[in-house]
């Protein structure tokens, strides 16, 4: 085999040397003569002295013109110094003068394709692969330089030609596959993996090959034969089983069923994890773009036989914790991803989603808890400094807020889509330090990027003194995302300010479940307004207790009166 044709080729000189190429007659002293230019020739390469090795082989060659050890490392000299249009002659020379030599061949073929003539290099090789049949190295080339050229068909009966001497392999098999689904061919591709199942019929991964690739080009019919087949030979494939359940189920009470329906699988330890994770992809995604909380308890039990057969996996927990935080229950849903966490802290989806459930069960300390800590695992990640300043923002603690997102906004990036976020938020928070020019720039930067982003908007109303302002803003913000929290919040904070009380507490009643300090002191301003003194004193509290250090929200309870 030849595999490391590179290498050998390093080493032909001595090679040659001590073969002393006893094909090549010259007379005593001549020969004598030439080996000394030789040696000398070869230890002036081996020093880097290029033109003196270069002009001793050439008066080798000019004394001794049928000499083809002398053009072959004078061909490889120019190669090795990309001077392959010099190399090209010498490297010809050096193959015509012995053909035999499949080294002097393989240098020709090198130089060919150093100069881009790639038909021409895989002639060199298909001579090679018809005279050495036993070296499939040389057949192997000949189909990469032909696909390299883009003649798939030339390389695809180089491939046959292996294949008829050395037998049926699964390398061949795959490679022929792809050259034939590369021109588009989806039926001689499967063909070929039949031909390897019929040449391998107690594998039954290549029944599973062949299922999964008519899966990928979305010919289920035909993979759903495969796995049919696999079941009849042998009943316990729970794999085969698992694939032919129907995973587009229709109507709520259907997809209930078909849930139920995978537990007995879900179950087998046998049947690997991420099989079962992709069963239940679909559904999980409709539950979080629906709402729809029916599929949540049946989608739990399911995990709950995944926890219980792939203990030491966090895909489980990671999986229930997705369901509970899109069924509303971050608080659940952040302890399952704590939980995958401690079997896995390399996976930053799982951060990212177990410090988003913080932030929506308001525990503003543990989103910033975790975002400080997934920071030492992924440093560069933007979006972990802007979870720590909105932690901060939201418990009024904006200087430290403006330094996690001044950071933040450093990192991003200018093409990044999470920038408008990072901009608002970090403008909110110059509002807030008495930084109104900064502010100003920074909300008018953010809805340039994004001009729809109900984000933004919101942000922009809250800190705004312009109470019209604020309410043209929030109103834009709720058209555009009418459950956006922060777009309600803003509504409802610019309904209080223009003394629409009544609306405002209606409009923030929804984010009290879960609120943050913002919010929470806001609603208690509200109740205040209204009369309700002990009531508001206890959602001030409450805003204190969760973080919040705003000395105005202390003055209240202090004091037991509103100020603004």
């Amino acid at each position: 085999m030849m595999k490391n044709a590179s290498f050998l080729l390093h080493i032909s000189y001595l090679l040659l040397l001590v073969l002393g190429f006893t094909s090549i007659a010259y007379g005593q002293s001549d020969e004598l003569n030439r080996e000394s230019l030789l040696i000398e020739a070869g230890r002036e390469k081996l020093l880097g002295n290029t033109e003196k090795a270069l002009a001793l082989y050439q008066q080798i060659i000019d004394s001794s013109p049928s000499d083809v050890v002398a053009p072959y490392e004078m061909a490889r000299i120019y190669l090795g110094i990309d001077e392959a249009g010099k190399a090209l002659p010498l490297a010809r020379r050096a193959a015509q003068g012995d053909p035999t030599n499949p080294w002097f061949q393989i240098l020709l073929a090198n130089t060919y394709e150093k100069l881009g003539q790639l038909k021409e290099a895989a002639g060199v090789f298909e001579t090679l692969a018809k005279t050495h049949p036993q070296d499939s190295y040389f057949s192997e080339q000949w189909a990469f330089l032909l696909v390299k050229a883009g003649d798939i068909t030339g390389a695809l009966r180089a491939y046959d030609d292996l294949e008829r001497r050395i037998g049926i392999t699964e390398d061949i098999i795959r490679r022929k596959q792809t050259l034939y689904l590369g021109i588009g061919d989806t039926k001689k591709a499967a063909r070929e993996i039949e031909r390897l199942i019929e040449a391998f019929p107690k594998r039954t991964d290549y029944q599973y090959l062949l299922a999964e690739f008519y899966q990928q080009i979305g010919d289920a019919g035909n993979a759903r034969k495969v796995y049919q087949a696999i079941l009849d030979r042998d009943p316990q494939e729970t794999k085969a089983a698992l694939a032919l359940i129907d995973n587009k189920p229709t109507g709520n009470a259907q997809e209930v069923q078909y849930i139920q329906s995978l537990q007995p699988l879900f179950a087998d330890r046998t049947i690997a994890i991420d099989l079962k994770i992709n069963k239940i992809i679909p559904l999980l995604q409709q539950l979080a773009n629906s709402g729809d909380t029916t599929l949540a308890r049946p989608l739990l039990d399911l995990t709950t036989q995944l926890e219980q057969a792939h203990p030491r996996d966090a895909k489980p927990y990671a999986a229930a914790g997705d369901i509970l935080f899109y069924a509303g229950q971050p608080a659940q849903a952040a302890a399952k991803y704590q939980r995958a966490l401690q079997l896995d802290d390399t996976v930053f989806p799982v951060w990212d989603q177990l410090i988003l459930a913080n932030l929506a069960q308001g525990d503003l300390d543990a989103a910033r808890r975790h975002a400080e800590n997934a920071m030492d695992i992924f440093p560069n990640k933007a979006v972990l400094f802007y979870y720590a300043g909105q932690a901060n923002a939201l418990q009024s603690k904006w200087e430290k807020a403006t330094a996690d997102l001044e950071q933040a906004q450093l990192m991003a990036g200018r093409a990044s889509e999470l920038l408008p976020d990072i901009e608002s938020l970090l403008a909110w928070a110059y509002a807030n330090t008495r930084q109104d020019s900064k502010a100003q720039a920074l909300f008018a930067s953010a809805r340039q990027r994004n001009p729809k982003s109900a984000t933004v908007l919101a942000r922009q109303s809250l800190a705004t003194q312009n109470a019209d302002q604020a309410m043209a803003l929030a109103q834009q913000a709720r058209q555009l995302e009418a459950q956006n929290p922060e777009a309600i919040h803003a509504l409802a904070w610019a309904q209080y300010r223009q003394g629409q009380l009544d609306e405002a507490q209606k409009s923030l009643q929804p984010l009290l479940k879960g609120a943050n300090p913002l919010v929470l002191e806001h609603y208690g301003d509200m109740l205040f307004r209204i009369g309700q003194t002990e009531s508001a004193i206890q959602y001030w509290n409450q805003a204190r207790n969760s973080g919040s250090i705003n000395p105005v929200l202390v003055k209240k309870i202090t004091d037991k009166q509103l100020h603004e």
